[in-house]
């Protein structure tokens, strides 16, 4: 005897919907993904994750106005869409007091790190290299000592953003390597920013030259002021402040024909204003 037409209906949509279930299930994050965001969260004094295996369905995210908020983004793409992995953490004005945990070099699936508007203290860790970072922002929190140089090897990284800190030294020179930097934002003190990365390297200057679309530079050194900066022909704005070191003559600048603005602020330049 046949079941009624009804009782058939009714088993094929209790199969889609059981189906649909299972599958939502099935996408987790893996166990050793699940310990190393517990622990960045007890390095960060951060009390808002609930963490699982099934974190990405909304145990992250916390939002409370447009500018402080919690959000974490997964790829549940992996493996037939059953695993998912950690792309970007953004905890923005959370008053976390922590430091920033090695253990983020071991999401190796992350992007993005945004920590701004926290306490967070101590030196930045060299782990980031190991992972596919694209942007990375610690602006405006207690962080100290000096920018790893690791960070130079960082081949995806489009911005760097460590404004309102207490970092000291200069940057670190491999930072040019970065082919992909886009923004790099750092002040020494509360009126100075990078825009951009120089060294003493003339075939570094060139490139940039040719490359440089804002034709707009900024520039904080440990020391004197390079003196192959003249080939930087396309510059309109140059601002050049709080030089450490020796006195100084007056920088070689007459190959920036079309330097419209140019600010050089305790330089300890000696030397008088050329004609």
């Amino acid at each position: 005897m046949e079941p009624p037409p009804f009782l058939l209906l009714l088993f094929l949509l209790l199969g889609f919907s059981f189906s649909g279930h299972f599958t939502c299930q099935a996408q987790l994050l893996p166990d050793d993904e699940v310990q190393t965001l517990e622990t960045i969260a007890s390095r960060l004094n951060n009390r808002y994750w609930n963490i699982s295996n099934t974190s990405c369905r909304g145990g992250f995210n916390v939002n409370f106005t447009d500018d402080y908020f919690s959000n974490v983004t997964c790829n549940c793409t992996f493996k037939s869409s059953t695993v998912c992995h950690v792309t970007n953490i953004q905890l923005k004005g959370l008053n976390l007091t922590g430091v920033i945990p090695d253990e983020l070099g071991n999401l190796t699936y992350l992007q993005e790190i945004d920590l701004t508007r926290n306490y967070l203290n101590g030196s930045i860790p060299t782990s980031r290299a190991r992972i596919p970072l694209v942007s990375l922002s610690g602006l405006g929190n207690r962080l100290s000592g000096s920018i790893p140089k690791e960070i130079g090897d960082i081949a995806t990284l489009e911005e760097l953003v460590l404004e309102n800190n207490q970092l000291e030294g200069p940057l670190p020179e491999n930072l040019g390597n970065l082919r992909s930097l886009r923004r790099l934002l750092k002040n020494l003190t509360d009126s100075v920013t990078w825009e951009y990365i120089f060294r003493e390297d003339t075939r570094f200057y060139r490139e940039l030259d040719r490359t440089c679309e804002t034709r707009y530079a900024r520039l904080i050194h440990g020391g004197p002021i390079p003196s192959t900066i003249s080939p930087l022909t396309k510059l309109t704005d140059l601002r050049i402040t709080d030089l450490k070191g020796s006195p100084m003559d007056f920088p070689n600048l007459q190959n920036l024909m079309e330097m419209d603005k140019l600010v050089l602020r305790n330089c300890s330049i000696t030397d008088s204003i050329p004609d």
